[in-house]
């Protein structure tokens, strides 16, 4: 048998996971109706933060083309009394698509399944389609985010209840560090798919436990009848506190756009670190992978998505000092 192997080079190697979801809802946090905050940590921090970024998507199963709609940020910093000290998205933020983002990927180097890698595994299968990744990257004084979104799609991919359906899954790799005395305690990166025109989920998943020689390794398959496609992907981790996964609504950030349906289809995967006192959190670069597998009917129109990144960071001095610009 012929293997075709791709390889998707991301920013921190997280697994599958397909982006999809409401193409307003990180805009809306921007108007007060969410916030990048659940709560303050802890009264030891003088300052609280928050980074998010995403994006929707759209992919036309006909076509087998994907389009980048709206993208959207917000940065935030609380005080010690949980006190909004200021809001506005992201001065530095890029989202890489097409020509740019193969060039970008072509410079990171590819060190195997531990570096950052969706590896996609196909054998005999010439409904498979591998959509151009999607890199995006923000930064500000003393942190820095990058994700790197791989989608995917099988056409015929099996025959349910007498009729072919769609899949659409994708590879999500990446995370973010800290410097100048603030520590990430959270990070993640989260993709839903619009639950408009019968789109379920039908598989996930997310790295757990750190291995040495690969980083937090997953492994998620197309449910297809005939010819195997499997995408096997990795995340980087420099600690050893919580990799974990969630389904559904998170409450570290759960946009307005995002209630309901929405949430039936989202899948996240994540670093989470205590938060209590400064010697808490990383300044390492921290994150997780997952993979998200979606379904619907043959010929039901488009897949509409949305992917989103979220750090949450305190500054670390001690009280009654002034805190490095986030």
């Amino acid at each position: 048998m012929r293997r075709l192997a791709i390889v998707c080079t991301a920013v921190l190697a997280a697994s599958v996971t397909i982006a999809t979801g409401a193409q307003s809802a990180l805009a809306a946090t921007s108007s007060g109706s969410a916030s990048v905050h659940a709560k303050a940590p802890a009264q030891w921090h003088p300052e609280t933060a928050g980074s998010q970024a995403g994006f929707s998507f759209t992919i036309d199963p006909k076509t087998h083309t994907m389009r980048v709609n709206d993208i959207t940020s917000l940065v935030q910093v609380r005080n010690a009394k949980g006190q909004l000290v200021s809001s506005g998205r992201m001065a530095h933020l890029s989202t890489l698509t097409g020509r740019a983002a193969r060039a970008a990927l072509a410079r990171l180097p590819r060190k195997g399944l531990g570096s950052f890698n969706c590896i996609v595994d196909v054998q005999q299968n010439s409904r498979f389609k591998a959509y151009t990744p999607i890199i995006q990257h923000g930064h500000g004084p003393s942190w820095q985010l990058s994700y790197n979104f791989n989608p995917y799609s099988v056409d015929n991919a099996r025959i349910v209840q007498g009729a072919y359906t769609f899949q659409v899954e994708t590879c999500v790799t990446g995370g973010g560090n800290t410097k100048n005395w603030w520590h990430q305690w959270y990070n993640d990166g989260t993709t839903t798919a619009s639950p408009v025109g019968r789109v379920h989920r039908i598989g996930w998943t997310w790295g757990t436990t750190p291995y040495a020689s690969s980083g937090l390794p997953t492994s998620l398959s197309f449910q297809v009848s005939a010819g195997p496609v499997t995408i096997n992907a990795s995340d980087f981790a420099a600690n050893q506190d919580t990799f974990t996964g969630l389904l559904g609504s998170d409450g570290n950030f759960s946009p307005k756009g995002w209630r309901g349906s929405w949430n039936n289809n989202r899948t996240s995967g994540q670093y989470i670190s205590p938060n209590t006192y400064p010697w808490d959190g990383s300044n390492l670069f921290e994150g997780n992978d997952h993979q998200n597998l979606w379904e619907e009917p043959e010929n039901s129109g488009f897949v509409h998505g949305y992917a989103a990144s979220f750090m949450r960071a305190f500054c670390a001095t001690a009280p009654g000092t002034q805190c490095v610009p986030y």
